[in-house]
């Protein structure tokens, strides 16, 4: 049986990942382009976690699904040393200053629910996951100011 399933599920198409100087050069452009917006640095941001996080952008494309979001926030935490921070009430100078970031995955295609993975700061200027999550969170907790789970 399980031979019957190897044959009809097709092997996995391989594809060499975004190099990171141009993942760096869409974040230098998003912070210095005298025509930038908010939406443009926050989109910027998601194409920085999806390659921190090795996000899969077909799988999180069907906006009719619950499995389209790769996380919510209330699946976000961020860190300074072993200090939680709360996303909702302490301010922004303090969700910048995070250095570590988790993610939990409540689903994923391998089956594991609520993985949870997290990333340190990368040191780069312009290209850190733990930034990047930090930026994101008050994007959207200055669009929706109350905690939405």
């Amino acid at each position: 049986m399980i031979k019957s399933f190897k044959k009809n599920d097709a092997p996995p198409n391989r594809v060499k990942p975004v190099p990171l100087r141009v993942i760096r050069h869409i974040a230098f452009l998003a912070q210095h382009s005298l025509n930038s917006s908010s939406h443009i640095v926050a989109t910027s941001d998601m194409i920085i976690l999806a390659f921190f996080f090795l996000l899969r952008p077909g799988e999180y494309s069907d906006t009719d699904s619950r499995d389209s979001d790769p996380f919510r926030l209330c699946d976000v935490q961020l860190f300074i040393g072993d200090r939680r921070l709360d996303l909702f009430r302490d301010s922004e100078a303090l969700l910048l200053q995070s250095r570590f970031a988790s993610l939990t995955f409540t689903t994923q295609k391998n089956g594991i629910e609520g993985e949870v993975i997290g990333l340190a700061c990368s040191g780069d200027p312009y290209v850190c996951p733990v930034k990047s999550i930090g930026v994101s969170c008050i994007f959207e907790t200055t669009a929706h100011p109350q905690p939405r789970l």
